[in-house]
């Protein structure tokens, strides 16, 4: 009231009975409950502004009884509030999981890959990681060689990769630890952005056997 200059209308007495008719009765919430008392000064409803922000405020009711220890143990430390930001993380998180459609999937995800590593010397480096990994010259590459030669490249700073896009390349495209695939082969669907001969590959990796020439290595 002092701020907006307001306190001179009210005696000292009736903004006491202001502020206990908008307060809440309880030990959680203590203050005055500004929606209320917003909604009778200026028209409008808060519910409906607080909806237009995409934000979800909880129901009211008398909290005296709730334990405040506990309470505060469910919060963890956090408002749990929607805001904005949860809001459009569940959004990305939905955009993302593309109702489990494994094509679409592999489609953004490849998008990114070859966005990351579709410049030539991008490319050239990592092509000299998988080969420093191939010490048989076998021209392949496993699950573990592919994500550290991946993670190396971006851990140096020449590019980014989210790890969930990372996570689900190696996975399908390796469905075993022991899987291997041919890198050049590999690095030209990836950076092509093929995503029906990844989906081929990963169709013969299911039937593929573990090379005993490996096993010992």
């Amino acid at each position: 009231l002092r701020k907006h200059r307001l306190h001179g209308c009210l005696s000292r007495e009736e903004a006491e009975q202001l502020k206990q008719r908008y307060s809440e009765p309880s030990e959680l919430h203590a203050g005055v409950e500004y929606e209320r008392l917003c909604d009778k000064v200026l028209e409008g409803d808060f519910q409906d502004y607080m909806a237009a922000l995409l934000m979800v405020l909880p129901e009211r009711g008398d909290l005296s009884s709730v334990d405040l220890h506990q309470y505060r143990k469910q919060l963890q430390g956090g408002n749990k509030i929607p805001t904005v930001r949860n809001y459009l993380e569940r959004v990305n998180a939905d955009i993302r999981d593309c109702d489990g459609d494994v094509q679409r999937k592999l489609k953004n995800t490849m998008r990114a890959f070859s966005s990351a590593f579709g410049r030539n010397h991008r490319n050239k480096m990592l092509r000299k990681h998988l080969m420093a990994f191939d010490t048989s010259n076998t021209g392949s590459c496993n699950r573990e060689a592919f994500s550290q030669s991946v993670r190396r490249i971006t851990a140096e700073g020449y590019c980014e990769l989210d790890d969930r896009d990372l996570s689900l390349l190696v996975a399908y495209i390796f469905p075993e630890t022991w899987t291997r695939q041919p890198y050049d082969n590999l690095l030209m669907l990836l950076i092509a952005r093929d995503v029906d001969g990844i989906m081929q590959m990963h169709d013969a990796a299911l039937e593929q056997q573990e090379d005993p020439r490996f096993l010992f290595r």
